[in-house]
């Protein structure tokens, strides 16, 4: 390979290493433009999302009791040691 073919495509590659460094640059302010955009988006759609009704919210509870089932309650999973006694 000739001398100036070598310049020649020293100056290609350099080129392109240019190009490359400036569209990297390019992606990572795009990236932080689109989660700067996805956080706004988000914060609206809470802050447009309509508080759940009084009908549903006692539907959705309707089934639950006040309380939790204690230890060795049935459906726990657990065996109280107290009532083995």
């Amino acid at each position: 390979m000739t001398l100036q073919r070598q310049k020649d495509l020293q100056s290609i590659v350099d080129e392109l290493e240019g190009r490359m460094s400036e569209l990297e640059e390019e992606i990572a302010q795009n990236a932080v433009a689109f989660n700067t955009m996805a956080e706004r988006i988000e914060a609206d759609a809470k802050a447009e999302a309509p508080a759940p009704s009084l009908p549903k919210m006692l539907r959705s509870s309707q089934n639950q009791p006040l309380h939790g089932p204690g230890p060795g309650a049935a459906g726990s999973g657990r065996i109280d040691p107290r009532r083995l006694r």
